[in-house]
């Protein structure tokens, strides 16, 4: 039988346990008044470009990329010295071999160290003319929007003059570069390939895209834009944009194969 004491402690834990009991409860059941806060993941929509949109949900990435319209400290390196504190450095000039290695190509003609992933257009817009000749072809890796460009319209838009195709952007994009959308995924934020050229070059070297692995995904997201590209021609007209990887294989796509593919094309 228990004590007067001992009666109060019982009953002192048999409330604890029901209050607790309540609130797990609470807090499992869907509520039912519309003040109830539903915990979902942020999704984003699947054709967002602005990466200030993708900010409202992963604003420390946001500020990551916004960091790349910051000007490179001067002296930071021999090699890449790029826009030291807004001065414009000519690579030519400062490696007058390199005119020589790139003879035939734009970059033998005007070379600057390209600022960071914010200056992707604002840059192409300000180089020499020369270096846009091949028109819609040189949005590529330089617009978000080119890939749905490609989808709506590939032959327009490479036969559109370089200032035709960027009057095809939103007229507030007109110089927005690289962002969130070009190598991730809008639900999840898992990082992904998002160019024909991508999908069509490891088509030729038997890549299943599928089957990448984390790593190759990153290397690749990258890859969209740092690659070797051919404008490929009918005549003097652009018909559309190329990696020449066909004879290669992963992790064997040689100088001496590009040139070859390059030269047959």
């Amino acid at each position: 039988m228990l004590t007067e004491h001992q009666g109060m402690g019982a009953r002192v834990l048999v409330w604890i346990g029901v209050s607790v009991s309540m609130v797990l409860l609470m807090t499992l059941t869907p509520g039912c008044s519309s003040s109830a806060t539903d915990v979902t993941t942020p999704r984003i929509a699947a054709d967002e470009h602005d990466p200030a949109a993708w900010g409202e949900f992963y604003p420390e990435e946001y500020q990551r990329w916004l960091r790349t319209r910051d000007a490179r400290p001067a002296g930071r390196s021999a090699f890449k010295r790029g826009f030291d504190n807004g001065v414009m450095f000519d690579k030519l000039s400062q490696y007058p071999f390199m005119a020589v290695l790139f003879n035939g190509w734009g970059f033998g003609i005007d070379y600057n160290e390209p600022r960071g992933h914010y200056y992707m257009l604002i840059d192409q817009k300000e180089a020499d003319p020369s270096r846009v000749k091949a028109g819609g072809a040189c949005l590529t890796c330089k617009s978000s929007y080119t890939q749905d460009l490609y989808e709506k319209d590939s032959q327009a838009l490479f036969a559109a003059t370089y200032d035709e195709a960027v009057s095809m952007l939103p007229s507030e994009h007109r110089e927005l570069g690289a962002t969130c959308i070009d190598c991730h995924d809008n639900e999840t934020l898992d990082v992904r390939t998002r160019r024909w050229t991508l999908d069509a070059g490891l088509a030729e070297i038997g890549v299943d895209k599928q089957q990448l692995t984390g790593v190759q995904e990153r290397i690749l997201a990258c890859g969209q834009c740092h690659c070797t590209y051919s404008v490929m021609k009918d005549g003097a007209k652009s018909v559309g944009v190329d990696f020449p990887w066909e004879g290669g294989t992963w992790g064997a796509i040689t100088v001496e194969n590009i040139i070859k593919n390059i030269e047959e094309q």
